[in-house]
């Protein structure tokens, strides 16, 4: 049997989870709210390429 040592402690682990549990459901009502108000939120890769192409321009 092959054991781990914990690098935090199980309240922190436990309060991490709570965490990325509430950023995933305010980014699932967020998503629900802009469609319903029919928005278009940019994704990361438009995001990118919307940076590269700024980036490209100002050259």
């Amino acid at each position: 049997m092959i054991f781990e040592k914990l690098k935090t402690s199980v309240k922190e682990q436990r309060e991490n989870e709570r965490l990325k549990a509430t950023v995933q459901e305010q980014a699932a009502l967020l998503e629900y709210v802009a469609t319903m108000a029919d928005i278009d939120l940019p994704t990361l890769a438009e995001d990118t390429e919307h940076t590269e192409s700024e980036a490209a321009e100002n050259e």
